[in-house]
């Protein structure tokens, strides 16, 4: 399954230590430097999209797990973004918001796109054959080589992540008249992906 060998591949890729690919002097970016990336995005779109963001933000700064060692992060690693061969994925593709960081932020990106994770975009609520986060993270912890911790820490900065991401596009959007109807679903569902952070982290 294509998506599994997405989940593989992403282990693949998170062993290559950045020092021995020219990138020992990039700057890492740190799990408190992600929250404010996106932090920043939702001050910058209307009020009815940030929803309680400071609030959020807050409480994911106050419970941020023990950080593992950086890695080369995709940003936006989900099955869109790759090429495939049957189904096999034969390569990695827009690498726009690539950063040195916590692995944790790509897997959890990566879940998120099953059918489990029931994300707001989705245009109805049939099943697309994904596989469950567990099966992802299983395969992916098989090529990594090694277990992953606080998983539901890094799924709340998913979703506050995909907030801020989604408002900056919806901002957009507005105003050159290029709502989608994936924008429209998602129009409403952002105060909710706040609350579900909120309530991954007991904030």
């Amino acid at each position: 399954m294509r998506f599994l060998d997405a989940a593989r591949m992403l282990g693949n890729l998170h062993r290559v230590i950045p020092a021995e690919v020219g990138l020992g002097d990039e700057p890492v970016v740190t799990i408190e430097d992600e929250i404010d990336r996106w932090t920043k995005a939702f001050t910058t779109v209307p009020e009815d999209l940030s929803g309680d963001y400071e609030r959020c933000a807050k409480a994911l700064h106050a419970t941020i797990p023990k950080p593992m060692a950086p890695v080369v992060n995709h940003g936006d690693f989900r099955l869109g973004n790759t090429l495939c061969d049957g189904t096999r994925v034969t390569s990695i593709i827009d690498w726009e918001i690539w950063s040195v960081g916590d692995p944790r932020i790509d897997l959890t990106w990566l879940t998120y796109f099953t059918d489990e994770a029931r994300h707001p975009a989705r245009p109805n609520d049939e099943p697309c054959g994904a596989p469950t986060i567990a099966e992802v993270v299983r395969e992916y912890e098989e090529s990594f080589g090694a277990k992953i911790p606080d998983l539901e820490w890094f799924d709340a900065l998913t979703r506050y992540k995909e907030a801020a991401a989604t408002a900056l596009l919806i901002k957009r959007a507005r105003k050159h008249n290029t709502m989608n109807p994936s924008f429209a679903r998602m129009e409403p569902a952002l105060p909710e992906l706040l609350r579900e952070a909120l309530a991954l982290v007991g904030g």
